[in-house]
């Protein structure tokens, strides 16, 4: 599981302007948050549907996580 989160993880930070120890540092916290969110999703009967669990997770990362990351580390390198 963590191996298939970082890859996917790692290949969004691959075309920004972020450091690559800040973006392993990223890929590695958002990975293992990712893991134990699935770990328990299973322990808890999968309940929301594997659709909504990932609905949620996509919003989150394209929305809400990676993009807003990306533009603040490259703000921070233009100073």
């Amino acid at each position: 599981i963590y191996g298939m989160y970082f890859e996917q993880i790692k290949s969004a930070y691959a075309n920004t302007n972020v450091p690559p120890e800040e973006a392993e540092f990223l890929v590695s916290f958002y990975t293992k948050g990712l893991t134990c969110l699935l770990l328990d999703w299973i322990r808890d009967g999968m309940k929301p549907s594997a659709k909504e669990l990932t609905s949620k997770i996509d919003l989150l990362f394209k929305k809400e996580l990676i993009l807003p990351i990306c533009k603040k580390a490259e703000e921070r390198l233009k100073r």
